[in-house]
């Protein structure tokens, strides 16, 4: 478990990827084999949600004393709206935004399951309202009714995957593109940031009674 471990901290994001290690028998020194890990994943995945609790309470007391030990530079220090902890469940890596890191965590079961994951995990305890000192960004997986209700619900902020934009968004369909065809020019605004700067190249506009959204609604849950 503790060669799995490493490897997930180096970037790894699959059993084969313990290979890096076993490469640097120097710094890491005897590494499992491939069929050892294999016949642990076996035996874990008999039980698998005592494993993943096990793994779980491991892995945040691990980080509590990193994060301890690292002083002013933890993740977690001097955290405020401006300067949030940074979430993002997709690859679930925990990080200040001010000190991006290129760290991954094992994604499993829904968008919103993550994310609680994710917060039972921080070292500090943000309570049930994390409120803007936590940023959540999430890709196109979790452009959910239901995760960005339980997102303004808890008053997380929430941003896409990439970029700066506040807002999580859906994929444009064709019933979209036609509906904006009917949008005259003179109804449309430029587009700005969250910081009020404005978006090159960006603009918005109303599609209320121009689009459909029922069937939306049921497909985003």
């Amino acid at each position: 478990m503790l060669d799995l471990a490493t490897a997930l901290a180096i970037g790894g994001d699959c059993l084969a990827d313990i290979s890096q290690l076993r490469a640097h028998p120097e710094i890491f020194g005897a590494v499992a084999f491939d069929p050892t890990v294999s016949r642990l994943i076996s035996v874990l995945a008999v039980d698998a949600d005592t494993a993943l609790a096990a793994i779980d309470r491991a892995r945040a007391t691990a980080r509590r004393h990193a994060w301890t030990a690292a002083g002013a530079s933890a993740p977690e220090h001097a955290i405020d709206e401006a300067h949030p902890l940074l979430l993002r469940p997709g690859k679930l890596g925990i990080e200040h935004r001010r000190r991006p890191s290129p760290k991954h965590y094992v994604q499993r079961g829904t968008p919103i399951t993550v994310v609680q994951d994710a917060l039972a995990q921080l070292a500090l305890d943000p309570g049930y309202r994390a409120g803007k000192k936590v940023l959540v960004r999430i890709d196109g997986a979790g452009g959910t009714h239901q995760l960005i209700e339980y997102l303004t619900k808890r008053r997380l902020s929430y941003a896409p995957a990439s970029g700066r934009d506040p807002q999580v968004g859906l994929g444009l369909t064709d019933a979209h593109a036609e509906a904006i065809d009917l949008v005259p020019d003179r109804a449309w605004t430029p587009a700005y940031y969250a910081d009020g700067q404005v978006r090159d190249g960006a603009w918005v506009t109303e599609l209320t009674g121009l689009l459909d959204l029922s069937s939306c609604r049921q497909a985003c849950g």
